[in-house]
């Protein structure tokens, strides 16, 4: 049995000029005015069913799949059950405000396409679109003309939404597009549809089903990240304990420094993390380590100091997340931190993503738990704000970092105790074999004097 052709049971009792009653299974409904019929006898059952079964299925072989891969077995599943040539996912990029292309089926040359070379789509244009919270819409070559043209975008067509077209026919120029909505209704992607097999503009009931597939397909790609970022975090675990630090005592501490933040940097997704330490030489906080890949930035953040007086004032309670702190307004003891990592770009807004002036602080306690210095987290991969187990592992990273600067501490002054025991004992010993020397030569002298 096809599937798109199943509806649900449904027949008129009576109708008259100005009311009707209609069944519906057990129940029956009533009203004032000429019934629509929009969907015949039949069963929905089947095909709900089968499509959360595909769904099902897509979610769990896609755990083991890349992320363009998984994307584009939705689109080819979409086009296979709802009968469409050509379809596209994107979904937000809140680094750059756009929404991203990422997989694509049926567009000649463009089904393998990469991350870096995909079309990209301003947000605003989208959000025009599904500016009434619709997951649905028919963008149609015979828009209303009070309908704007998506901003002349060449990324994205120019049609718009407007009166239902009298003629069920298909134009080659006509987009159905789906909202991808998270748990909070907040989009997310959007899914694109072109070119209905038969040419016919779809039915109520194929609306309808295409609203569950847009829902199967949101749950299924946060089913997709939230698996992700379990095995990341896994990932991460077993790359902080297989790189812990501090035992390895034959490192200095320089390298020690630069180690541990370039872990940190690679296992939490973050692109800048640095350490700066107490100084009591010249009381001021001093950027030991620095890593990010931009080299130029890197020496001349490593060139930084900031006043401790100034820098105490980032640690309070307002910006208190756990044992850290996340920074997310302007701070002028910051401004010349922000603006050698970041320039003059200042696009990001943390209501949407990580903001310019966001910045994770936590502090490094040593032996007595005083802090000796802070631990810096800024520019998360994807501007997105990190999530509390990040916060939680820079805080355990932070406490590795305390420890291991005792422990190397401990160690050189143990390796500078031992050498001076080892010093006064040559010493001692060298003293007893000249004070032997000298009482064996008097001892010689006398007997040929005697």
């Amino acid at each position: 049995m096809n599937i798109l052709n199943a509806h649900p049971k449904r027949s008129f009792i009576k109708t008259t000029s100005n009311t009707f009653c209609a069944q519906n299974g057990n129940h029956k409904i009533s009203g004032k005015g000429s019934p629509d019929v929009v969907i015949e006898k039949g069963s929905a059952g089947p095909f709900a069913i089968g499509l959360i079964a595909e769904f099902v299925s897509l979610v769990h072989f896609g755990y083991s799949e890349p992320l363009n891969l998984f994307l584009f077995r939705i689109l080819d599943a979409l086009c296979q059950v709802f009968k469409f040539k050509r379809a596209t996912l994107a979904l937000i990029d809140f680094r750059r405000d756009v929404f991203v292309k990422l997989a694509m089926v049926g567009y000649p040359g463009q089904e393998g396409v990469s991350v870096r070379s995909a079309v990209a789509v301003p947000r605003r244009v989208v959000e025009r679109i599904f500016h009434d919270q619709h997951r649905m819409k028919v963008l149609r070559s015979d828009q209303d003309p009070q309908y704007d043209k998506a901003e002349e975008h060449p990324a994205v067509p120019e049609r718009g939404s407007g009166r239902r077209r009298r003629s069920a026919e298909w134009n080659k120029r006509d987009l159905l597009l789906l909202s991808l909505k998270d748990d909070n209704g907040r989009p997310y992607g959007y899914i694109s549809l072109d070119e209905p097999w038969d040419g016919h503009m779809p039915t109520r009931v194929i609306w309808q089903n295409l609203e569950l597939a847009a829902r199967l397909v949101g749950m299924s790609i946060e089913s997709y990240y939230q698996f992700s970022l379990l095995a990341r975090k896994n990932r991460r675990l077993s790359h902080m304990l297989s790189n812990a630090n501090i035992f390895k005592l034959h490192l200095g501490l320089t390298e020690l420094l630069n180690e541990m933040v370039w872990s940190a940097r690679h296992s939490l997704d973050f692109n800048l993390v640095t350490l700066a330490l107490m100084s009591k030489k010249s009381q001021r906080l001093e950027t030991k380590a620095v890593a990010c890949d931009d080299k130029i930035k890197q020496k001349q953040l490593l060139a930084l100091t900031f006043d401790m007086s100034e820098f105490s004032h980032l640690v309070r309670d307002d910006y208190l997340i756990g044992k850290s702190y996340l920074v997310n307004r302007k701070e002028p003891v910051l401004d010349h931190f922000k603006q050698i990592y970041y320039g003059a770009d200042n696009r990001l807004n943390l209501d949407d993503g990580w903001s310019q002036n966001a910045l994770i602080l936590v502090p490094v306690r040593g032996r007595d738990e005083k802090t000796i210095g802070y631990f810096m987290a800024d520019d998360p991969q994807e501007a997105r704000l990190p999530t509390p187990d990040a916060v939680q592992m820079l805080e355990i990273l932070a406490d590795q970092i305390g420890v291991a600067i005792d422990n190397r501490i401990m160690y050189v002054q143990a390796k500078e105790r031992l050498a001076k025991a080892n010093a006064d004992l040559v010493s001692r010993h060298n003293d007893v074999a000249t004070q032997d020397e000298s009482r064996d030569f008097k001892k010689i002298v006398e007997h040929f004097l005697r």
